[in-house]
């Protein structure tokens, strides 16, 4: 049974498609509906069943719509990152604790400050005796004369106090000048025979320098 109804020619009583204005055999033409076979009184069930194929159709695209996209969505959810036992945290966009460096609002986390080097202390390099300034390692002064001596230590600034030593403290005598003992007088007390030696002693480092007193 076509879902095109047929219809029978008048004149010749041959059926041909009801789509045809005239027979195809003899040429007459149809008048009105014309005549109808017996089959084509069927019309609404041709109807019927072309529907019923067409809802079908539309049935089975869906259906082949909707396998392509959970297809689809099952691919993506097998490619998601999987946080493991060492990184809990995943990279979700649009997320709170996004700490990629990508996002234009993250702020990275300070640095520690870097604590500062222990700069070891300068040690005493060596000790002089000088007087006005120039190193002195021997001098012959009268009874009653007062010299003012002073140590000079490389590097200058050292936190170091130095110790000054009289050899002979009847000939002369040795009198710091401040706290410091940077600087000392010496005074010249008896003459002596023989030299006596000024010492001054910084640290590990000395320094010594001959008297003569007359």
């Amino acid at each position: 049974m076509g879902i095109i109804s047929e219809v029978k020619c008048g004149r010749c009583d041959r059926r041909y498609s009801a789509m045809r204005a005239r027979c195809p055999y003899c040429g007459a033409r149809r008048g009105g509906r014309g005549k109808f076979s017996g089959d084509s009184d069927n019309s609404k069930v041709h109807l019927t069943i072309g529907i019923l194929i067409l809802v079908a159709l539309i049935a089975a695209v869906t259906v082949l719509l909707l396998t392509s996209n959970a297809g689809t969505d099952t691919g993506t959810d097998a490619e998601s990152p999987t946080p493991t036992n060492g990184d809990s945290t995943l990279n979700i966009p649009n997320s709170n604790t996004n700490n990629s460096i990508d996002d234009p609002d993250y702020t990275p986390p300070p640095e520690s400050p870097t604590p500062p080097e222990d700069t070891p202390a300068p040690t005493l390099e060596s000790v002089t005796i000088t007087y006005n300034g120039r190193k002195t390692e021997d001098f012959t002064e009268p009874v009653g004369k007062t010299l003012t001596l002073a140590a000079k230590l490389v590097p200058e600034g050292l936190d170091l106090t130095p110790v000054w030593e009289s050899s002979n403290p009847e000939a002369f005598d040795v009198v710091p000048t401040d706290t410091t003992g940077l600087t000392v007088k010496v005074t010249m007390i008896s003459p002596t025979t023989g030299e006596q030696k000024l010492k001054v002693t910084v640290g590990d480092k000395t320094a010594e320098c001959i008297v003569r007193v007359r």
